[in-house]
């Protein structure tokens, strides 16, 4: 039986050991697996060019110490960025590590931080990394084979058609809230004299709507959630209503203006992130059903509480939720692609993204697709339809390319009010185009598949 390794050294790191069958003497029972010396402590890339770098280095890459090193992106390169100067961020475990890279079958040479490698033919390389062996003039070698996983077709793919549907909102006098069910949503909106309610199931091809009595005809909705089973409904009376037993029953003492969305307690409990009004402020708060717990902090003028999209992500590592909430369809005369996000209701962080828009947006929307983290925006302009893409959940956007608008009409869709919609799977969404004659698309992703 053999060592371990030659040389024992104090950590680990995250060897693998690969057992073998002893059938006899001589077969090895345990096989050496590659202990900390000379290996990579981090491995990332980059780009000379500066529009390529910023793309480049969000990917993430694992890296595996077993008897052969092995460093992988679980997900795949970004489509169409150019691969011809790319940087190599490599960090040794060792300060006296000397570092070598192969592209393909090819040969070592050196490796430094600011030489450029061009990876336009291949995505395979090796990493050499060696250390001084104390008291020889002998060097450790361990090698890594990097494969850098990329798009077979352009992601964006999509295909594209109109379906026929039944009782399609209008959207006329535009959409105050997108309530999402396990197998469904509800919509809530007000035409030009009047609040509507409308729902359907499973997919958004037949459409139902839904008394809204108990609500004062004078009063107009602002916006919707649900706290477990339980719907509610803020009014431009800053009124909280739940619904019971098929009516809408004013919540009394509250101060709750406006629905943000749900949040789940460390303890699993239900919660409802909402805006109160208190002092003449509005600030933050978690409603539970019977009270609102609120700690002073105000909404900040720049916050897009109105036409906003939220959803929730549950971390079950750390036991909690992030509730995510997409910058407004329209705030203040203006757009704002920037994601806010919040752990308990009261205290909000934001992302800033650096989106920039193809033409200046009238109406846009906004679903997310918890199954895959993937997030589409639609943005409908004076002369048509853009969409874009964020892989991350929305904290990252990308500019659609016209594959991603095949089946479709851009123009249709000059100034036109539109909603996304998910439906039964992750495999289509859905977008509306309000009018006097709505229409619905249904959009069927092409998952492209990566080597």
């Amino acid at each position: 039986m053999r060592r371990i390794a030659s040389l024992l050294l104090p950590a680990l790191a995250a060897g693998t050991l690969l057992l073998s069958s002893a059938c006899n003497s001589k077969k090895t029972e345990l096989q050496d697996i590659h202990l900390g010396s000379n290996q990579l402590s981090a491995f990332s890339i980059s780009s000379s060019e500066k529009t390529v770098a910023s793309a480049l280095e969000r990917v993430q890459f694992s890296i595996r110490n077993s008897t052969e090193g092995q460093i992988t992106n679980p997900e795949p390169l970004p489509y169409g960025q150019a691969l011809d100067k790319v940087r190599l961020r490599i960090t040794a475990a060792a300060a006296a590590a000397q570092v070598e890279v192969a592209l393909g079958t090819g040969n070592f040479e050196s490796w430094t931080a600011t030489k450029t490698y061009d990876l336009s033919s291949t995505k395979d390389l090796r990493i050499r990394v060696s250390t001084p062996v104390a008291g020889t003039n002998q060097r450790e070698q361990y090698v890594y084979r990097v494969h850098l996983s990329s798009y077979v077709n352009d992601p964006q793919t999509f295909q594209w058609s109109e379906v026929s549907a039944s009782q399609l909102p209008t959207l006329k006098g535009g959409a105050l809230g997108l309530l999402e069910q396990a197998k469904g949503a509800a919509l809530l909106w007000r035409s030009a004299n009047a609040n509507q309610l409308t729902s359907y199931a499973s997919t958004p091809t037949s459409w139902s709507s839904e008394p809204l009595s108990g609500i004062p005809s004078t009063e107009r909705v602002t916006s919707i959630a649900s706290l477990g089973s339980v719907r509610y409904i803020t009014t431009s009376a800053a009124k909280l209503y739940r619904e019971q037993s098929g009516s809408w029953i004013e919540v009394s003492g509250t101060g709750i203006t406006r629905l943000i969305g749900p949040l789940t307690s460390t303890q699993g409990e239900p919660r409802l992130a909402v805006i109160k009004t208190e002092g003449g402020s509005q600030q933050f708060g978690l409603y539970d059903g019977s009270q609102v717990e609120s700690r002073s902090y105000s909404v900040p003028s720049d916050f897009p509480a109105a036409g906003s999209y939220s959803y929730s992500s549950n971390d079950k590592l750390v036991g909690r939720t992030t509730l995510y909430l997409f910058g407004s369809q329209e705030h203040a005369g203006k757009h704002y692609p920037t994601r806010w996000w919040t752990t308990n209701g009261v205290q909000w962080a934001q992302d800033r993204d650096s989106l920039s828009y193809g033409a200046r947006p009238l109406y846009e929307t906004v679903t997310h697709l918890a199954s895959t983290s993937e997030s589409f925006r639609f943005v409908a302009t004076a002369t048509g339809l853009e969409m874009y893409f964020s892989r991350d959940g929305g904290q990252s956007w990308e500019r659609g390319r016209d594959i991603a608008l095949t089946g479709l009409t851009p123009s249709d869709f000059a100034s036109k009010r539109i909603l996304a919609l998910k439906g039964a799977d992750a495999t289509h969404i859905y977008l509306l185009m309000g009018g006097a004659q709505p229409r619905l698309f249904e959009g069927l992703i092409r998952r492209s598949e990566h080597n």
